[in-house]
């Protein structure tokens, strides 16, 4: 099993743990009551995505959580992180992300970036990740990550059969 699913299970703090497979670079898993899609983008700080669907999570079944080592945690005061894709002409800004920090085995922690989606909004953003060419993060109007979405509009594909399997 993936070190990096397992990572991404844990941050989702599920169990009960399938890998998948992997599509275009993606990862897919069952994990808990739903399914997940993840990719390492690397670079400074190594970037990870991870994208899952919980139908049992009735107030936002649809997570993001991008995660780098490299990434401060603002302060209360300070705005932090800003994230929007690009490429498509999804309107995907002003998102309200959640940060927390995430300790590592090693004792070293990661930022960690947590949007959350309702169901309403699900298919809109799925749709737009499907066609966005990456996502773009900044924080105080410096570009801190961009990651590239090539592949995912199979990996949402693969991601949405998951769910359709699940009991």
């Amino acid at each position: 099993m993936s070190l990096l699913l397992l990572l991404a299970a844990a941050l989702l703090q599920e169990d009960n743990f399938e890998a998948l497979g992997e599509t275009e670079g993606w990862q897919i898993a069952r994990s808990g009551g739903g399914c997940l899609m993840v990719q390492e983008f690397g670079g400074d700080g190594n970037t990870i995505l991870t994208v899952s669907i919980d139908p049992g999570l009735p107030d936002t079944p649809l997570r993001m959580l991008l995660g780098n080592s490299r990434w401060a945690l603002p302060d209360a005061s300070e705005p932090g992180y800003a994230i929007l894709f690009r490429g498509n002409g999804a309107n995907w800004q002003d998102l309200v992300a959640r940060t927390f920090a995430s300790e590592n085995e090693d004792g070293s922690v990661d930022g960690v970036i947590s949007l959350g989606f309702t169901e309403n909004a699900m298919t809109p953003v799925l749709d737009d990740m499907a066609g966005a060419n990456g996502l773009r993060l900044s924080r105080d109007d410096d570009t801190i990550s961009e990651l590239s979405f090539s592949g995912a509009e199979a990996a949402i594909r693969s991601l949405g059969q998951c769910v359709a399997a699940l009991p």
